[in-house]
């Protein structure tokens, strides 16, 4: 017995979100401890210890963000042409 064709659709859309945030969570969390990390591991002074996991943080952000649009807007234009 197969299911309707809006079933199928659905559960597509499902998996590319979830895929779209999940790459997007990955990314971030590559991102937020590649510029956090020299702080993280003690490489520098207690001075700029709040720029840079501020700065981290929100490098991470956008790259979650980005990643998230990419996937679920601009793929599917590019399948459609």
């Amino acid at each position: 017995m197969t299911r309707p064709r809006g079933h199928r659709d659905r559960d597509a859309l499902t998996v590319e979100i979830v895929f779209a945030v999940v790459t997007g969570g990955l990314l971030a969390v590559v991102l937020f401890f590649a510029l956090a990390g020299p702080h993280l591991l003690g490489g520098l002074g207690d001075g700029h210890e709040g720029v840079w996991v501020r700065t981290a943080g929100a490098v991470a952000a956008a790259g979650f963000a980005l990643r998230v649009v990419q996937v679920l807007w601009w793929q599917p234009r590019k399948r459609r042409e």
